[in-house]
């Protein structure tokens, strides 16, 4: 709160606030104090709703506190959302990625971000031996994804990014 009251002063008349959050930690009253200092837009890391990939990222949310996330930024006139997806991880189908992209669509998003997992040197994934996906796989998904969000209004202004807003 500290923060946000010093950063509020130095907001324009026309402008975007963003904030990144985990589900989980997106409480109403958390939601209350952004709405008071201006943050206008919320991106979500919700990685995925399929609760085996969540727990083999190690996240902690489920598919409530998504929901509740939202619910609690719309409950706090906070309706320009970002949802974060994550594809490309060890095991997943093309099929698996598909149900997450389609079930965006039960959620007001203005915005989607895709990411493509990568595995780094000295991360939990390599030291188990995990590798990235098959690139062919990997284009499949993002094409689909593509493919799917176009059906839900949003627009591909970038390589991961998708808004329901034209991007000039």
């Amino acid at each position: 709160e500290i923060l946000l009251s010093n950063l509020k002063p130095l907001l324009k008349d026309d402008y975007e606030f963003t904030i990144e959050s985990n589900p989980e930690n997106l409480t109403f009253n958390k939601a209350k104090i952004f709405n008071k200092y201006g943050v206008n837009r919320v991106s979500i890391g919700v990685q995925t709703f399929n609760e085996k990939f969540l727990k083999l990222l190690s996240r902690k949310h489920t598919l409530n506190d998504i929901k509740e996330a939202v619910n609690n930024l719309l409950l706090n006139n906070i309706n320009n959302i970002n949802f974060d997806l994550i594809y490309g991880l060890p095991f997943q189908t093309l099929n698996d990625f598909i149900l997450d992209v389609r079930y965006l669509k039960n959620f007001p998003l203005t915005h989607v971000s895709l990411y493509s997992l990568t595995i780094d040197e000295n991360t939990i994934f390599n030291n188990l031996k995990y590798e990235e996906a098959d690139e062919d796989l990997l284009r499949d998904m993002s094409d689909e994804a593509t493919k799917i969000l176009s059906e839900y209004g949003f627009n591909k202004y970038e390589v991961s990014n998708y808004s329901k807003y034209l991007i000039l």
